[in-house]
């Protein structure tokens, strides 16, 4: 069945498609909507219609995003005369934990490349 729409759910289709805000797209679909006429030819059409609704009104009422950057939430920092040993497994630790900066890289090679002798004193 054809949709037959009326002058105004044209017009309003029209503003929909020139309208790049989008507070002011989900306005004039929600036009659309409210224009367009409701038989058994336009059940499709009223549900893309409520599908682009919800995706604007989903979009809009979510707080966006910035985009982060991956690193580790806890950098330790050589200081004194510590050793430390990082258990895991040799497949997981390298990459996940000591990836990075130089000052990591150079905390990695500390642990994993010097010999393990005790401190003489």
């Amino acid at each position: 069945m054809p949709a037959n729409p009326s002058p105004e759910y044209k017009a309003a289709e029209a503003a929909f498609r020139k309208a790049r805000v989008p507070r002011e797209r989900l306005e004039w679909l929600r036009e659309m909507l409210r224009t367009i006429p409701k038989h058994k030819g336009t059940d499709h059409l009223q549900a893309d219609i409520k599908g682009r609704i919800r995706e604007l009104s989903d979009e809009l009422e979510a707080p966006r995003r910035r985009a982060t950057r991956g690193g580790p939430a806890l950098v330790v920092r050589p200081e004194g005369a510590a050793q430390i040993a990082l258990m895991a497994r040799p497949t997981r630790a390298s990459p996940c934990c000591m990836r990075g900066s130089r000052d990591r890289r150079r905390m990695w090679r500390r642990i994993h490349l010097q010999p393990s002798t005790p401190n003489r004193a």
